[in-house]
Formats: C-alpha cells, structure tokens, sequence
C-alpha cells in the first residue's frame, strides 16, 4: 500500500475524531493517521511493515487542523501464518529541480511457498510537479534502481516467483516503463506488465479529478511478474472508492 500516512501517538490523542488533511479545499480529506487504522483494522492476521519516504507539516484546508512531522510513507500486510525468509526495505534518493534530496522506498518481502521462493515487492513512485506521468531522467533512473534491487534480491535468495507492483506515477506509453519492463532489452530481467497484456484502460476510481477525462492519462499502478509465475488472475477493482488509485489484486501460484 502506498500513501500510507501516520502522525505520533501524542497527536492523535490530542486530535481526538478530528485527524483529516487535504492541502485542497476542492477535495475530500483524508485520514493522517493511516498506519495506526491499519493495525487496528488488521494486526490480528498481519503484520504491518511502514516505512515513511519523508515527513512534512500538514494543515487541512477543510478540517483547519495542523499536524506537524506526518509521515508519508508506504505499509505492507504480511500474514502472519506466512513462511518468511526475509522482509526489507531499499531506498532510491533523487532530487529534481530545487536540488532538494528526496526518497523513495521499495518494500519487500520473500518467503516460501511451497518449494518456491517468493519475492513480493512495492513501490510508489516519484512524482514531478508539472510532469504527473512523463519520462524523466529522474524515473529512468527509478526503473533503473528496481532493477538492480529486484535482480539482487532475486539472486541473493534464488527467488522462483517474482511479483512487483505499485503507484508508480507512469503512463502506459513511456520509456520509464518500458525500462522496468525490459532493461531496454538488456536480457537479465523481464517483467510482464499485466495492466499492459490485460489491455486495462485505467487505475483510477472516481475520487481521482480527471477520472475518464480526456487527455489525462488514467494510469498510474501496476503489477508485474517474472517468468514462471503462473497467473490465475488480476483485477483492477475501480469500484472501492477509498482511494483515488483502483485496488489492484493478483492471484498467482
């Protein structure tokens, strides 16, 4: 999951029901405390791994409360009953224009399923101001880094199922994703890209605000195996509309 907010224990006992943020007045507002919801909601079954890229001070502009240090971040359910090998986290760090260093994180787990070893991997991707889902220099070197991750990962630990996904802020159509698909055809790794080979036309909900919009691109999110992963289906679920990204779901043996 990305997107996954989270703000400290002491703030969100002193926000009491009011914990919303939107930096937009035109939108809905949304929880900041979303990794204390998801281990409320699911801690039981899963084990839920956050990572925050980077924190900030959040006003919102409907609620009018301040939250200062709010992680933005990335969360992983990992059930519990699962035969874990490993679980991890590799940073990509890049800086645009204002030269301010920033961070990305690619969660990962691997564990055994039977006699295969699985690497389940995410990633939410780097968004640039004015250039939402173009090629960049920037995501070159993004599909570049999970890469390399996701090969060394796969080496380190003789990985036979390889699943990667996430937000990763691409169009269909550029370079950057044919990258991550392929490495440009260097033959170490090919991931198939099945938003791509399903022929879906979109992974967004109605919350997104150009939602079926022409000229806006209705991607965003993916999900890609390897070869030898065997996959009995994907569904993008535009219907659940508690994100303006659709839920995607894969299930593979």
């Amino acid at each position: 999951m990305t997107e996954v907010t989270n703000i400290s224990l002491s703030q969100l006992k002193g926000a009491g029901t009011n914990i919303c943020h939107n930096e937009r007045a035109d939108e809905s507002a949304s929880r900041v405390n979303g990794e204390a919801l998801l281990r409320s909601e699911f801690g039981d079954i899963y084990n839920c791994i956050y990572n925050a890229s980077d924190s900030r001070n959040w006003t919102c502009a409907k609620e009018g409360t301040s939250f200062e240090n709010v992680g933005f971040g990335s969360a992983m359910l990992i059930r519990k009953d699962l035969e874990l090998i490993d679980v991890g986290a590799e940073t990509f760090s890049y800086s645009i224009a204002d030269d301010t260093c920033r961070q990305k994180i690619m969660q990962w787990v691997v564990f055994k399923k039977g006699k295969d070893v699985v690497l389940v991997a995410h990633l939410h991707g780097v968004w640039i101001k004015g250039n939402t889902k173009g090629d960049h220099l920037v995501r070159f070197a993004q599909s570049q880094f999970i890469r390399e991750k996701l090969n060394w990962l796969r080496k380190k630990y003789l990985v036979d199922l390889l699943v990667f996904g996430g937000d990763l802020n691409l169009d269909m159509e550029t370079y950057a994703l044919r990258l991550l698909e392929d490495g440009a055809g260097d033959g170490e790794l090919f991931l198939e890209n099945h938003i791509k080979s399903l022929g879906i036309t979109s992974t967004r909900t109605q919350r997104y605000r150009e939602a079926n919009t022409e000229g806006h691109s209705q991607f965003a999110d993916y999900i890609f195996t390897n070869i030898g992963v065997e996959v009995e289906s994907v569904v993008v679920d535009t219907e659940v509309e508690g994100s303006d990204h659709a839920a995607l779901h894969i299930v593979f043996s």
